[in-house]
């Protein structure tokens, strides 16, 4: 992750790089198709580029961009940890990543919601699956207040114990994507990806 900060002037996010390798990963793909996936402008996508370039993740080709050797190897890791985002039908917009096998790494969940706030989400639910059942730290029993989140994370994804999951609502769909990857991005920093 170090290696993939967005500049402070960007119109991009961290999150949009870890999303273009995760693309590029599945085929390769030509700038203005990444572009269009993205939401991004010509000139945000020809700078996420560069950056992604200058990290040596990704080569151009007559077929488009394709991942290196590091880039595949990047890639590996975070889909051998993240899955997601599925978005759930709770407010506006919700986006919601699984994180594996992280359970040990939370303690409220404040850290982590308190960086999908501060990137726009108006709230995030962290959670935890322990003893097969979806647990907010800290709280006795929240299954019936969130009743909707709870279904739809289960329906979404296959959790095993210690996973984690990250639930964040926004106003927007964008908002809400990065938000919960902000979350996100507590624990995968914390893994030294």
């Amino acid at each position: 992750m170090k290696n993939l900060s967005a500049p402070s002037f960007a119109n991009f996010s961290e999150y949009d790089l870890i999303k273009a390798l995760i693309q590029i990963h599945e085929k390769p793909l030509g700038r203005n198709q990444l572009m269009l996936s993205l939401g991004l402008s010509e000139a945000s996508t020809r700078s996420l580029m560069k950056k992604l370039s200058s990290a040596k993740f990704v080569r151009t080709t007559t077929k488009g961009i394709s991942l290196n050797d590091s880039g595949k190897a990047f890639v590996h890791k975070i889909k051998a940890l993240l899955s997601g985002p599925v978005h759930i039908d709770f407010g506006n917009f919700s986006a919601a990543f699984k994180i594996s096998n992280s359970s040990s790494m939370i303690n409220l969940g404040l850290e982590q919601r308190d960086a999908a706030v501060r990137s726009g989400a108006e709230g995030c639910l962290v959670l935890i699956f322990r003893n097969n059942k979806l647990i907010l730290p800290g709280v006795d029993s929240i299954e019936t207040v969130y009743h909707d989140v709870f279904s739809g994370i289960q329906q979404n994804f296959k959790l095993a114990e210690g996973d984690v999951v990250i639930v964040a609502f926004a106003n927007t769909k964008r908002q809400a994507e990065l938000g919960a990857f902000s979350a996100v991005k507590t624990l995968l920093l914390a893994k030294n990806i």
